[in-house]
């Protein structure tokens, strides 16, 4: 039931796996072409023990190379190779040296203390900084608060990260870090926008995608494993749907933070398209 499909920078893999066994989907390509087949950096293992695995390996060139697909259960047993030849979609990451800040009516208003935490500290390529180097808006909002970045030119968007800021006592899934919101695009933002109840965005918007952070232990606030923590530190990634148009503005709006309101606090947001 294994079915691979190319997307950008990468492909993703899906399994169906009706007896939830633990198993491992062991992605190789043979980046020669003469049969010597290897894992290259970024090329990890697909585990699982869902009905359904699912997971995208990226980082791939955008050129069609021989790939191979092998299943392989916790006592090693090992499948049959699927052998594919494929052309992952071109991405880069987009150039942050043309970001801008689009302040429009009814943006977040960013909170000021012991120094100045303008939008710029979003996208300054400092992935895990330190108070104030970080986006932290006012925490009185009674509305789900927005941000808008002009990214310099149009884009097709693949995917994108935000990297949660640290806060005291050393956690990332509390306070004012993203937890449930929405992204939007416009290439002629109205100054009128928001024109509807609840801060949101009137018609020269375009709603991307919805999108919710979950913590991989499921534990409650201000308990955090290991694996919580590293997967902040990474950065929480998201794919953004196929055969969206291109767009140069973008709009984050903070639907609910960790703490139950609406203020944002962003370390650093990343953007993968051409």
């Amino acid at each position: 039931s294994l079915t691979v499909s190319v997307t950008f920078g990468g492909f993703t893999i899906t399994a169906q796996n009706p007896a939830r066994d633990n198993l491992a989907i062991i992605p190789i390509v043979d980046t020669s072409g003469n049969g010597l087949w290897v894992q290259t950096t970024g090329m990890d293992n697909l585990y699982g023990n869902d009905t359904v695995i699912t997971g995208t390996i990226r980082n791939q060139p955008s050129v069609a190379r021989k790939y191979g697909f092998v299943v392989r259960d916790r006592w090693f047993h090992y499948s049959d190779t699927l052998f594919l030849t494929l052309t992952p979609l071109f991405e880069q990451q987009l150039d942050k040296s043309k970001f801008s800040t689009l302040v429009l009516p009814n943006d977040a208003v960013v909170l000021t203390n012991g120094g100045t935490t303008w939008p710029y500290y979003m996208y300054d390529g400092n992935y895990n900084p330190g108070w104030p180097s970080t986006y932290f808006t006012v925490e009185s909002s009674t509305v789900p608060q927005m941000v808008t970045l002009d990214l310099g030119q149009q884009h097709t968007f693949s995917r994108f990260q935000i990297n949660p800021y640290k806060e005291v006592g050393n956690f990332y899934y509390v306070r004012g870090n993203v937890k449930a919101f929405e992204v939007w695009g416009s290439n002629s933002p109205d100054l009128s926008d928001p024109v509807g109840v609840n801060n949101l965005p009137g018609s020269s918007w375009t709603k991307i995608g919805t999108y919710h952070v979950t913590k991989p232990s499921g534990s409650s606030y201000q308990t955090e494993t290991t694996a919580d923590q590293q997967a902040a530190y990474n950065g929480w990634q998201f794919d953004f749907p196929t055969g969206l148009s291109n767009y140069r503005y973008i709009r984050i709006r903070q639907l609910s933070n960790w703490q139950g309101s609406y203020f944002i606090t962003i370390a650093e947001l990343t953007l993968w398209g051409n």
